[in-house]
């Protein structure tokens, strides 16, 4: 039943968020002999680019809104608002230590020099 459950997730997945999907192209920076030290970072900065831009806020949009909708609808059950108002907060610290933790990567990558200083903090240029 486990199994059926997320395969059903996977498809729905595939089929309301096809960018996920396709998105095989937006990772390697370089190809064969054109590969140097920068495109490591590059690479490592696209893989989390894509999973803080397109993966992380859906979540926690359906997150929101299913704790929202718990909430509207627990009826003033104090056991059913706890849950919906700590899944609010989860989901909200959460976003907050993920985006901050980017912050302190992307500063490490100014302090060796390979992060941009444009207006996209996530930018390589080295």
């Amino acid at each position: 039943m486990k199994n059926l459950f997320s395969s059903k997730i996977i498809i729905l997945i595939a089929v309301f968020f096809p960018f996920l999907v396709s998105a095989q192209g937006r990772f390697i920076p370089c190809s064969g002999p054109d590969c140097n030290f920068c495109d490591i970072f590059e690479l490592f900065n696209n893989i989390i680019s894509f999973i803080l831009t397109d993966i992380v806020p859906p979540i926690a949009i359906l997150i929101l809104i299913v704790s929202g909708l718990l909430y509207y609808f627990s009826a003033g059950d104090p056991g059913k608002v706890k849950t919906a108002t700590d899944a609010i907060k989860a989901t909200i610290v959460g976003l907050l230590i993920v985006y901050f933790g980017w912050s302190i990567v992307v500063a490490l990558f100014r302090i060796i020099g390979v992060a941009g200083d444009g207006w996209f903090f996530w930018s390589i240029s080295c």
